[in-house]
């Protein structure tokens, strides 16, 4: 049994092969392990998650679990939520339960540097699913994020015919990887006449529709959006699609299911997919690498996609082994 922890709360989880069902179990203690079951190292590791209620939480946490099922290691995961307070809290926790290893995928990655710091003085090694400035991190997963966002921003560049203004859309919290994605996205259009007029921070659907529409209010006359992350990318097109008119091109980063439809449907026209399953595979590697007296990597590159309307459906089967409505 592996034990999540998330909110305050402990739910436990029945194994990969069951998939990401959680089952409230506040508490009544894990049952102890059958029989039959493989002898299992003496390593526990560690993977704090800053969320799991998008695509990216719920498959990179799952290829996170099923490569270490594999190589018969114990692991704890605790649903930070998104809120900062409560991730440094859960990589208390990850200290205080002996972890061997650490991955972190941060949802402000400045705010737990302390707490990151510690378990590394500690000897726990922390592997980093996205650059982590300031914290001791062993191996960092890196995502390509200056990249995509220069990629994603001369797309939406050639779209415009490299005029008019555009919005940006960025969480509240302090995170490195949003910063090297907009960062990128303004490099690919600083020598174009596109400006930005905007820019909007909310980590939520319904946030990012009322900030374009708040946006649109003032500026009727926007004509492009860079979202950088999943939920903004959806409630951005959301609010675009309310209006039903396609004339403000979106482009962005993350190629959650719903984004994907979202492309298929035209009111995305781009977006850079990362592979979370890559992401949650590569960072056990990493751990288990360490953990075996290997020389840990410094770094490791991960996958990336352009997508737009050829191969949105494509992508959907590779990342998320579904169908887009509509596919034949």
């Amino acid at each position: 049994m592996k034990i999540w922890m998330g909110g305050g709360a402990a739910l436990i989880i029945a194994g990969a092969i069951l998939g990401l069902s959680l089952l409230n179990r506040q508490d009544e203690p894990p049952a102890p392990p059958p029989a039959t079951q493989e002898a299992k190292s003496p390593w526990l590791i560690g993977l704090s998650l800053h969320m799991t209620t998008d695509d990216y939480g719920v498959f990179m946490s799952k290829a996170f679990q099923e490569t270490l099922d594999a190589a018969h290691v114990e692991y704890v995961i605790t649903d930070a939520q998104h809120r900062g307070e409560q991730q440094r809290e859960d990589i208390e926790r990850h200290i205080a339960r002996r972890v061997d290893a650490l991955v972190i995928v941060p949802t402000d990655d400045q705010l737990i540097t302390q707490e990151t710091n510690k378990a590394a003085a500690q000897g726990i090694p922390i592997i980093a699913v996205t650059a982590m400035p300031g914290s001791k991190v062993t191996t960092t997963i890196l995502g390509r994020d200056r990249d995509n966002g220069f990629d994603a921003g001369k797309i939406l560049a050639e779209k415009l015919g490299g005029q008019g203004k555009v919005m940006v859309l960025n969480t509240p919290t302090d995170l490195t990887r949003l910063r090297l994605r907009i960062e990128g996205f303004q490099d690919a259009i600083r020598s174009t006449g596109l400006q930005v007029i905007a820019t909007k921070r909310s980590v939520s659907k319904e946030g990012c529709m009322a900030a374009v529409e708040e946006v649109l209010r003032e500026h009727p006359d926007l004509r492009g959006i860079f979202a950088p992350f999943g939920t903004a990318l959806i409630g951005a097109a959301s609010d675009v699609r309310a209006r039903g008119s396609k004339d403000i091109i979106i482009t962005g980063i993350d190629a959650d299911y719903e984004v994907l439809k979202l492309i298929q449907e035209g009111w995305v026209a781009a977006t850079l997919a990362q592979y979370p399953s890559e992401h949650g595979r590569l960072a056990a590697q990493a751990a288990l690498r360490i953990l075996r007296g290997e020389p840990p990597m410094p770094s490791v590159e991960a996958p990336f996609q352009i997508v737009t309307q050829e191969n949105a459906a494509a992508l959907a089967r590779e990342l998320w082994k579904r169908e887009l409505p509509g596919t034949p």
